[in-house]
């Protein structure tokens, strides 16, 4: 609902900030609704975890990631999922390892959850 209501194409989104708490049935169901959405583009899309680097900051995720992905996008760069050396094969995204990906962002979506049962969605593009 968050990219039809963004009204830009599915091949604009720059980069994913995934929720990616690093717990298996989370990133495993997680995984599996990137691809439903993004289908065969969903291997095509770089995926990231803010939460590796900043920590799980409960119910303000999404307003850290936003900042952040604002940040990276007017860089021109996806931040790298900090300590993330083997990747379930359940998981098959292309995650940002290692390093950050020099890349320019027109937009990127945010797909967040928080304790609590806040879930968020949000697509940000530049104007």
């Amino acid at each position: 609902m968050a990219i039809d209501n963004s009204k830009i194409n599915i091949e604009d989104i720059g980069f994913i900030a995934s929720h990616g708490t690093s717990t298996i049935l989370n990133d495993r169901i997680e995984s599996v609704a990137i691809n439903k959405i993004f289908g065969e583009k969903a291997q095509n899309i770089p995926v990231t975890a803010m939460k590796s680097i900043l920590g799980h900051s409960l119910g303000a995720c999404t307003i850290i990631e936003m900042i952040g992905g604002i940040m990276a996008m007017n860089d021109s760069f996806v931040p790298m999922i900090a300590n993330l050396e083997e990747v379930d094969p359940q998981c098959n995204l292309s995650f940002v390892m290692h390093q950050a990906l020099q890349k320019n962002v027109k937009s990127f979506l945010i797909k967040n959850s928080s304790f609590g049962g806040k879930n968020t969605a949000i697509v940000i593009r530049k104007f």
